[in-house]
């Protein structure tokens, strides 16, 4: 198997239990040591952020590290995770090699917007798209940090379409918390 097929695999395994995110411009990181008031840590990972409040954490599920549930939303609860796979692809690579599975995978795919971000001092890409799962539309913001290191760290947040516009703001915030430790 490609690095970028088992990087994709990755991805579309943290997409569906939980799912996205995005942002453009990110707060320079705290002094290393520094405590911020809500922010989570996974030494294991070296990955930390300050997730939405009042959301509820529920630790690792199903190859997540880390998986947050937020309000209910109809059938569907917010969400958001967090994974990290290895991989010797570049951005535009992954990008690309994403964007095709999801095409094929995932019912009524769309892409809604795509771009390069920095978040925490570490380059990257995000992309918003919506599909169907099951018999809902979903729409989702995810982001790909790139530690320089052989690891690609995928943030996602998602929620039923329907509402998606209510929670991005909350979702990009969130997200420029993330800090690759």
């Amino acid at each position: 198997m490609k690095p970028t097929d088992a990087f994709v695999i990755f991805v579309l395994t943290g997409i569906v239990p939980i799912a996205p995110l995005g942002c453009s411009r990110s707060k320079p990181p705290p002094k290393p040591g520094a405590k911020e008031a809500g922010r989570v840590h996974d030494a294991k990972h070296g990955f930390s952020i300050i997730p939405p409040q009042r959301w509820t954490g529920q630790g690792a599920v199903m190859g997540n590290f880390m998986s947050y549930l937020g309000p209910q939303e109809g059938r569907s609860r917010v969400k958001f995770n967090a994974h990290v796979h290895t991989d010797s692809s570049t951005p535009a690579e992954a990008l690309a090699a994403v964007k095709r599975a999801m095409g094929r995978i995932m019912t009524d795919y769309q892409d809604m917007e795509e771009g390069l971000v920095t978040i925490g001092g570490k380059k990257g890409f995000f992309l918003l798209s919506k599909f169907v799962f099951g018999d809902e539309k979903l729409q989702s913001l995810q982001y790909f940090l790139f530690n320089g290191k052989g690891k690609v760290y995928v943030v996602t947040f998602s929620c039923p379409a329907s509402v998606f516009d209510d929670y991005r703001a909350t979702f990009e915030n969130s997200a420029r918390t993330v800090r690759l430790e």
